[in-house]
């Protein structure tokens, strides 16, 4: 049994987040500390974003499979979980939502301001929620709402059990609504301040009618450096999403499959070569109207008893109609690009094998050469294209 923070050492993890103060704050790629040391843990579900998510997938399947098993610990021994929620993503059979041991369904509807604060040490969260676009139902563990709108449909909700069986009193599973007229930051900050029980002044309604001479002036102040910040807040995620997505380029070189195969489809896409992803089971990864794919990794060079190449010469009795077939080999995987130079990517035999069935074979290094300088405009997509399809065995730049 771990030992369990009392409630005069409120350590505060959060998930997704940094930059607080007051509390352990780790990204979704850094490693998680053992989280059922924590009084408390807050997940900040919007920012693991699809290119995030493929990432963590890709470098450790079983890392929210993990969280789930600590979360639970907490949940039992009297401790609470504050979850801002997105909609769930998918990468290969992971799911984003694979921590949690219950999943809400969330049912989007039309942005609306209508709300019931029904947990009331939660109204200075709900402060900053201008409109909120999901209902939530709960099924299969008990549950009270938080927040409700007008229809009496949950907005926010708290998982007090798991089964048929209750959490201890005052611990739950909180799963929040992003706030939209407060930045992610200061949602989380505000989620640290109820934890914490900083409390909100006591004041008589009226005290908001005293007039102060140049109060006014810096409330606007205010609100024209947030909505200024919410602008650049948009801005640094617009490129941040564009980050992800270009360096996701690097995965033709990834340990984990299926991220290979895409980066290897938008490598080749931007040589001129289209192609789609393949069910899985097929012959090749990728087929096109002129194409077929195929895309493996190896730790040595490629040889006769390649799996690889038993595929491309089924796929060539069996399905292929007059489409170039081309195999891309991650080979060396384990070293560091620079380490892989001058090393032969195929044996003699199965070059030879390749070049009989007419099949273009290159290693991952070489197709990244190549699409490097396709982007640094040495050579054009259609020369590069045209090297592709020309090529009978090893292509070597």
């Amino acid at each position: 049994m771990p030992e369990i923070p009392n409630s005069e050492n409120k350590n505060i993890l959060v998930i997704g987040s940094t930059k607080h103060s007051r509390a352990t704050c780790v990204s979704w790629l850094s490693d998680f500390p053992n989280v059922e040391e924590y009084y408390a843990v807050i997940v900040d579900m919007p920012s693991l974003t699809q290119p995030l998510f493929d990432k963590l997938v890709s470098t450790d399947s079983g890392k929210l499979e993990t969280l789930h098993k600590q979360i639970l610990t907490l949940l039992h021994t009297g401790r609470s979980v504050y979850s801002i929620f997105s909609e769930p993503l998918e990468s290969g059979s992971a799911n984003s939502w694979n921590w949690l041991f219950v999943w809400p369904d969330l049912q989007k509807v039309e942005p609306s301001t209508s709300l019931n604060v029904i947990e009331k040490d939660l109204e200075r969260y709900f402060q900053g929620l201008g409109e909120w676009t999901f209902e939530l139902e709960v099924k299969g563990a008990p549950h009270k709402p938080l927040a409700t709108n007008r229809s009496t449909k949950m907005i926010a909700t708290k998982i007090v059990g798991q089964f048929a069986r209750d959490f201890p009193p005052g611990s739950g599973l909180l799963f929040l609504p992003p706030l939209t007229s407060y930045s992610s930051q200061e949602a989380i900050e505000t989620l640290i301040d109820i934890i914490l029980g900083k409390a909100n002044k006591v004041e008589y309604p009226w005290r908001e009618k005293i007039a102060i001479p140049g109060l006014s002036n810096i409330q606007k102040e205010r609100e024209k450096l947030a909505e200024q910040i919410n602008e650049i807040r948009k801005k640094l995620d617009e490129a941040t999403e564009r980050y992800e997505h270009v360096e996701s380029y690097r995965d033709v070189f990834s340990a984990n499959d299926e991220l290979q195969v895409k980066a290897v489809k938008r490598m080749t896409y931007d040589l001129g070569i289209e192609s789609d992803l393949t069910k899985p089971g097929y012959v090749v990864d990728l087929l096109g109207n002129d194409v077929a794919i195929e895309v493996t990794s190896d730790s040595d060079k490629i040889g006769t008893k390649s799996d690889s190449l038993t595929q491309v010469s089924r796929f060539i009795q069996t399905e292929r109609k007059t489409e170039k077939v081309i195999l891309v080999a991650n080979t060396y995987k384990r070293l560091a690009i620079e380490q892989r130079t001058g090393r032969d990517d195929f044996t003699p035999e199965a070059k030879s094998f390749l070049e009989s069935l007419k099949v273009c074979c290159m290693s991952a290094s070489t197709l990244y050469s190549l699409w490097t300088k396709v982007q640094e405009k040495h050579i054009s997509h259609s020369e590069a294209k045209k090297l592709i399809f020309n090529c009978r065995g090893e292509l070597r730049l």
